[in-house]
């Protein structure tokens, strides 16, 4: 706590402590970067400054706030939380465990934080800093996602949090481990604790905490098509609430199959989506984005809808009807000048900014 009092960094959420803005940040900086975490923090706080504002919010609108911070899903939970706060609590974010553990999206870690940072209660709150700090602090040989090593480290932290100081060292505790009992190179010269380190005694700091196996990275081969009307508007598929990406949207395409070319696999997945033919064209560009448990290769071709019988209706009207298959919950037709109205998805969005800057949406503004 004495080192924290010195080397604390100036986040926004600190000067107020407001309970609301606690349990934004918490949210938001689950598998973010806190430098990334602070600016879409203050972008948040700017356009929702109370809990009442993001009650009050369409979720289009929160997600395309969110946009770029990805696991979407915390996004809609804080809105529903939201909700549930003004609707259950007059608007006053809960201060028991019980109350705020109801609320969707809210763990263990989450609950405690709030309780912990915002009301000074003392309820244990490990993120992966504290939890680097109290494994080789202990030298935990347990892993730190088993039940028993987060028994062990949970129970730690409730026998050292002193009395009526649970805010400083809660975060103390996180900031020591983001600052200096670093993953890779852990500042052990100038640790305060290092007299009390058993990983530093058993030369084990670098083993420490023990984490499981991460997951392999899947690669996966997508392809998506431009359809555009003469009037220059683009279409636009939104993914099924519920599901991955859910609520975002994307231009219309699909997984490549074992053995497809890339210009059949986007004539079958519209086909079957949207029950009409097109004519693949040239490949407008191709990027390449990470999400959990895979990393996707996405090539965006221009497509022509052929003028046949029977396809009229599709370039008819905003939005579109009827869809064939569960990989949209609806389409609609988008100008250019739209776009950046619209959450997108991460790998879309990519292509959208390289469209851009080939000049393939004349018509678009800078703002898009």
């Amino acid at each position: 706590m004495e080192w924290f009092s010195s080397h604390r960094r100036d986040l926004p959420w600190r000067r107020s402590y407001d309970p609301y803005e606690i349990l934004v940040s918490e949210v938001m900086l689950q598998q973010t970067q806190m430098e990334r975490g602070v600016s879409y923090f203050l972008r948040w706080v700017a356009r929702f400054p109370t809990v009442a504002d993001l009650a009050r919010a369409d979720e289009e609108d929160v997600l395309r706030l969110w946009e770029g911070l990805g696991y979407y899903s915390r996004a809609r939970n804080l809105l529903q939380t939201a909700r549930c706060i003004v609707e259950r609590y007059g608007g006053s974010v809960p201060r028991t465990l019980p109350e705020l553990r109801s609320l969707p999206g809210i763990g263990p870690y989450t609950a405690g934080a709030i309780l912990a940072i915002a009301w000074n209660i003392p309820e244990p709150a490990l993120d992966a800093n504290g939890e680097r700090v109290l494994a080789r602090l202990l030298d935990c040989r347990e892993s730190v996602r088993s039940r028993k090593g987060r028994e062990c480290l949970l129970a730690a932290m409730r026998c050292m949090t002193p009395e009526g100081q649970a805010r400083d060292f809660t975060q103390g505790l996180m900031e020591f481990g983001a600052l200096l009992c670093t993953p890779r190179t852990p500042g052990c010269d100038a640790c305060p604790l290092r007299k009390s380190c058993a990983a530093l005694t058993a030369g084990t700091v670098l083993l420490r905490p023990v984490l499981p196996e991460k997951r392999v990275s899947v690669p996966l081969s997508v392809v998506a098509g431009l359809l555009r009307r003469s009037d220059g508007a683009v279409l636009l598929r939104r993914r099924p609430l519920g599901g991955l990406l859910g609520g975002l949207w994307e231009f219309p395409g699909g997984k490549v199959e074992e053995g497809e070319r890339f210009e059949e696999t986007l004539v079958r997945t519209i086909r079957e989506e949207l029950g009409v033919e097109i004519l693949p064209g040239p490949l407008l560009c191709k990027v390449s984005h990470g999400y959990t448990t895979f990393r996707v290769s996405l090539r965006v071709y221009l497509c022509l809808v052929p003028d046949v019988p029977g396809q009229e209706a599709f370039l008819d009207g905003e939005v579109l009807a009827g869809l064939r298959s569960r990989a949209a919950s609806e389409c609609a037709w988008v100008s250019p000048k739209a776009l950046g109205d619209y959450p997108l998805a991460g790998g879309s969005r990519k292509a959208v900014r390289i469209l851009l800057e080939k000049g393939v949406f004349p018509e678009a503004d800078e703002g898009t």
